[in-house]
């Protein structure tokens, strides 16, 4: 207990010295051996620890070097409001026909077409109008649409 009493000491507490590195009271004895390990802490300046590195320790992981990320590949525009439209409207003119033919009035015209005839989808590539002719009147004859 006489110990506990020395610490409420006003006598002893006078005696506490500030450390220069971190600002923490010290009696004179004690601040000498903080005063060097102090400086040690505040100088070094310590590595990250790599946990994955540990773990691959004493297997095989550890001599495969690790992958680099690969960069995302662009974002194509989404062009998915034009092709809801689409869709919409080719619903539309499938019902108008069905009640035309129920009627047994004329044939509406058809919708016209969602995407641009002259380039072929594929490859992009400009077609002539000769060919798309060329190309309706053999899908027309093979009944393919």
């Amino acid at each position: 207990m006489e110990e506990l009493d020395d610490f409420n000491d006003p006598k002893k507490a006078g005696d506490l010295l500030p450390c220069k590195n971190c600002g923490r009271t010290f009696f004179g004895e004690t601040l000498k051996k903080h005063a060097a390990i102090c400086q040690k802490v505040t100088t070094k300046r310590r590595k990250a620890f790599d946990s994955s590195r540990q773990r691959a320790e004493g297997t095989d992981i550890s001599t495969v070097k690790p992958l680099k990320p690969r960069p995302e590949p662009p974002k194509k525009q989404s062009n998915w409001r034009r092709k809801h439209e689409d869709f919409i409207a080719t619903i539309r003119a499938a019902k108008g026909l069905t009640q035309t033919l129920k009627e047994g009035g004329p044939l509406p015209p058809p919708p016209p077409p969602s995407y641009d005839p002259d380039q072929a989808s594929s490859c992009k590539e400009e077609l002539s109008s000769i060919t798309i002719v060329c190309i309706i009147t053999i899908a027309t004859t093979f009944q393919c649409w």
